[in-house]
């Protein structure tokens, strides 16, 4: 580690010294440069000092031709170069277009392109270690050397052509000297503030000071020897973005009478069509043209832009003829129905929202389904409705509340940089490619040409589905293909596939949907909310207390582990020592190590076994809400008893001799330990071991000393807290199922009574004992908690268990619960609605 940072500084410094001594890379050569003032918004600047323009130049000396010449003006970034390419060599170039007409054709690199630089003061080299090279790169100063050229070069009166950002320099010109201006074209251009992304002028700077930032700050910690090119072309753009004021651009152009030509391809993807009509609609002197194109019409429309760049020119050669104002649509928007039409209702009515509205909005539902926001996020920046900076920044803020969240992580710099930064970033531009189109996708398969965004228009709106889905799956396949813990778990997916315990619970679910679905269509999608009246929401579905569930088994008599609740609310070092104070005063606690865990969770979501003041202080670092501290019981023996009551004693209470219910499975709890070789690390050997390196993420998260290399034959234990989603092994226990344990968990299950008197129908109860044999006597019973409805069977997961074994058993717990929750509900009990069903899935992700 030391000899790579020593070796990276050496190189570094060695980039930067060649980059300072070096001579400046050449671009593209010019037909010659000429001198003029530097320039500032405001015009030229006085002194001695001159500044270089590369002019491009084609066709006739504009002093010895009638025609009047056509000056082009490049985009950011850009070159003056960039006129004379086309897509094929059989398709003419713009400047051979107008060269054939007899036009001359300039074409400057503007101030801060190419060699288009202030010149350094007498006796001295030009070198790229500045980051400036010209006083202003904004579109003002970039019109006023404009001028300055024409009457370098002798032109009195010009057409002039501004592409992208080079629009915006064509407006100045004209509004600043409209005598010498015969007709501008703003193609694919720029113009107006409320049209240029967020349209917040402080919004959109402070996109590009953070651009400024950031692509600087990789120029100068790279060691690249120039290969990142230097300075001045690496930022140059950047600060024509920087140093260009849009703000005044409506009242200017509503004030040109200057002709107009506004040539734009209806599917821009970087200056949105619906710009090119508001500008239309601000200039009265304009005409609009909408070309069946994209941003690049200097290469790919070359003979359809020329005809129309001819037919403008010819109209406007001679001074004083009434514009053209008419709207050219020679690609119209496609006719969507059903909910198409809806979606492209949405598309134009959501452009009028604030982007600190959009931000405010967007974050917490990226934070809740970070990659469906993205996609749809993509969907909505490629249709030009939402500033793709806007968007980077709610994915960035629901990040950021995502791993605050998250104690384990929210420390590390790298961590945030990653998941915070980096990641919201490349997963938004994937899809936004996608959208477009430009990365095969079954929606460009099956439509070509077309992307996500095409896609989601089709089969009368309903194809907006298939595009969120599609975008979703890409979302996953790149986290997997580019990192390396997605090539583990890739090279695992085989060996998952066969071992059902690892299957995830969609999976599983889907595997006896056909059970489900007769059951739903006998009972009712509901009926099964209606078990375990005593239990809120749904006799535990979700987000139920912990607390109150211990209250009530306490209550009935049940032995429960004792537990402490520490209240919400306060700073996590005093909830802290709320711990430490129970812990002192309450001596049935029994110390250090203590089981914290929130007050609702569920796959145990949080469950910490605190085992020094550290740990305890971690724990609540993430814990906001209710919490509860419970005595660790040693065990070693761990269990869930699932218990279900009999349909008969629903409407009446049984004989005392006579059980309520019966125990419908036991569940064996084994810790994963791993054996030493004395070479590798704790992490190695989990990672090699054909069972572990499965659960490899939760065993690692328990492990103290991952890196710790264990000496040969010793043995590690890898967690104590007998969760499935935490490491634990889970195996079927049917064999400790005893009378004596049946009545034990049958008098605890039968005196409970919840709110409203309400009992207990179906359950797991977490268990702890010393022994097996102490578990089948039903003596020193431990109970930790409780779980309602949708506590599963966790027999299922038994490795040694075959899989249709596991799915029988999984759909006979919902038929029990179907079943109960049908008799619950002729009592008169109600069920949960669908809609509230939702809220409490919701309220248990925001907690």
């Amino acid at each position: 580690m030391l000899m790579g940072g020593a070796l990276y500084v050496l190189l570094l410094v060695a980039s930067h010294v060649s980059q300072r001594y070096a001579t400046m890379p050449v671009a593209p050569p010019a037909g010659r440069q000429l001198q003029i003032p530097p320039m500032d918004r405001s015009g030229p600047i006085d002194g001695d000092r001159r500044m270089g323009l590369d002019v491009f130049e084609w066709g006739p000396d504009p002093r010895a031709t009638a025609r009047v010449p056509v000056i082009m003006l490049h985009g950011s970034p850009g070159h003056g170069a960039d006129f004379a390419f086309a897509r094929s060599p059989d398709d003419p170039t713009l400047e051979q277009i107008f060269t054939n007409d007899g036009r001359p054709v300039i074409a400057p690199n503007l101030p801060g392109f190419g060699e288009s630089l202030l010149f350094p003061p007498e006796g001295e080299a030009r070198s790229p270690w500045r980051a400036r090279f010209v006083p202003s790169y904004s579109s003002q100063a970039h019109a006023h050397a404009v001028l300055a050229m024409m009457d370098e070069l002798g032109i009195e009166r010009a057409h002039i052509v501004g592409w992208s950002n080079g629009g915006y320099a064509a407006i100045h010109a004209a509004d600043i000297a409209p005598q010498r201006v015969a007709s501008i074209t703003m193609m694919a251009s720029v113009g107006a503030q409320e049209t240029e992304g967020s349209g917040s002028y402080l919004f959109e700077h402070a996109k590009y000071a953070l651009g400024l930032g950031a692509i600087g700050a990789a120029g100068e910690l790279i060691p690249h020897f120039g290969l990142l090119a230097n300075r001045a072309e690496r930022l140059g753009w950047l600060w024509n973005f920087w140093d260009t004021d849009q703000r005044p651009a409506r009242e200017i152009m509503a004030r040109l009478t200057t002709p107009t030509l506004i040539l734009h391809g209806r599917h821009d993807f970087l200056t949105a069509d619906w710009n090119a009509e508001r500008h239309h609609e601000l200039m009265p002197a304009s005409r609009l043209v909408m070309l069946d194109a994209s941003h690049f019409i200097p290469f790919m429309q070359t003979k359809e832009a020329g005809e129309v760049f001819l037919e403008h020119f010819a109209r406007h050669d001679t001074p004083g003829v009434k514009p053209l104002t008419g709207y050219d649509n020679r690609c119209p928007r496609p006719d969507h129905a059903g909910l198409g039409r809806i979606w492209e209702w949405l598309v134009v009515a959501l452009r009028a929202v604030h982007w600190l509205v959009w931000i405010v909005v967007l974050a917490p539902l990226c934070w809740a389904a970070p990659r469906v926001m993205t996609v749809l996020l993509a969907l909505l920046v490629a249709a030009m409705t939402l500033d793709f900076g806007v968007a980077v920044a709610a994915l960035w803020l629901g990040a950021s509340l995502s791993l605050m969240r998250d104690r384990q992580r929210r420390r590390s710099p790298a961590c945030w940089l990653g998941r915070v930064v980096i990641i919201p970033l490349l997963s938004l531009t994937l899809v936004w490619l996608l959208a477009h189109g430009a990365l095969p996708t079954p929606a460009k398969m099956l439509t070509p040409g077309d992307g996500l965004l095409g896609l989601a228009f089709r089969a009368r709106g309903l194809g907006l589905f298939a595009s969120v889905a599609i975008g979703v799956v890409a979302l996953a396949l790149a986290r997997v293909l580019l990192t390396p813990s997605g090539w583990r778990s890739l090279r695992l997916l085989p060996d998952r596939v066969r071992r059902h315990e690892f299957w995830p619970s969609w999976a599983l679910y889907l595997a006896i949907a056909p059970r489900l679905l007769a059951l739903v269509r006998k009972h009712g999608m509901m009926t099964f909310t209606c078990v375990n009246p005593g239990i809120p929401n749904g006799g535990g579905i979700i987000g139920e207390s912990k607390r109150d569930i211990l209250n009530t088994l306490c209550a009935a008599g049940a032995p429960i582990l004792p537990f402490h609740a520490i209240e919400r609310g306060g700073a996590p070092e005093a909830r802290a020592q709320c711990v430490a104070r129970a812990l002192e005063e309450s001596p049935e606690l029994g110390g250090l190590p203590i089981i914290l865990k929130p007050d609702v969770g569920q796959r145990g979501a949080g469950v910490t076994l605190a085992r020094t003041p550290e740990d305890i202080a971690r724990f609540f670092e993430s814990c906001r809400g209710l919490a509860i501290a419970q005595r660790f019981h040693p065990g070693p023996v761990e269990v869930g008893v699932f218990w279900v009551r009999t349909a008969a004693h629903l409407d009446r209470e049984p004989d005392e001799h006579e059980l309520c219910g019966r125990v419908f499975s036991i569940t064996r709890k084994a810790h994963n330990e791993i054996v030493g070789d004395g070479r590798r690390s704790i992490a190695r050997l989990v990672s090699r071991h054909p069972r572990l390196r499965h659960q490899r993420p939760a065993l690692l998260r328990t492990a103290h000393d991952e890196q710790r290399s264990p000496a040969r034959g010793e043995r590690v234990h890898l967690g104590q807290l007998g969760n499935h989603a935490l490491g634990a092994r889970f195996g079927d226990g049917a064999d400790l199922i005893t009378p004596e344990l049946e009545r034990a968990i049958d008098d605890a299950a039968r005196h409970y009574r919840g709110a409203e008197g309400g009992a207990l129908d179906i359950g797991r109860f977490d268990i702890r004992c010393t022994s097996e044999d102490a578990l089948r006597a039903a003596q020193g019973l431990a109970i930790i908690e409780l779980n309602g409805s949708t506590g599963e069977s966790t027999n299922i997961y038994d490795p040694d268990r075959s899989r249709s074994w596991a799915l029988g058993v999984l759909g006979d717990q919902w038929q029990a619960l179907y079943e109960l929750g049908a008799e619950r509900r002729r009592q008169g009990v109600a069920p949960l609605r669908l809609h509230q069903l939702v809220r409490l899935l919701w309220r248990a992700r925001s907690d």
